[in-house]
């Protein structure tokens, strides 16, 4: 669950101005299984970066459904990240990596020009 959660939904449940809204909170996030690294990574709400106005490059964005108490975790990775440690991989959608010691499915990678 994202800190300031409860806040979140308060203001997305009166936001009558925004056609998306969403929030995420920086963290640091272990990737790999018997030697993991240590990335910046953060943890977003679906609608975040749907106000970005920008498309993955591969695959999807987080879902409402995504956002459900109890729903599966799932990844999006940066273009810079799937280039790096996954070899710029044509068929990583779908795929488990290995985060935070779970095997999560990664759902997108952004394009290059995304930060």
């Amino acid at each position: 669950m994202l800190g300031g959660q409860a806040d979140f939904l308060d203001l997305k449940a009166q936001s009558t101005s925004f056609v998306q809204f969403g929030c995420y909170t920086p963290q640091e996030a272990n990737l790999g299984g018997e030697h993991p690294q240590a990335i910046h990574a953060a943890s977003a709400t679906s609608g975040l970066l749907q106000a970005f106005g920008i498309q993955p490059m591969m695959g999807r964005l987080f879902e409402p459904a995504d956002d459900a108490q109890g729903s599966a975790e799932v990844v999006i990775l940066s273009h810079g990240l799937w280039q790096r440690c996954f070899g710029g991989d044509p068929d990583i959608v779908g795929k488990a990596i290995r985060f935070n010691g779970a095997d999560v499915p990664v759902v997108g990678v952004m394009p290059a020009n995304f930060e």
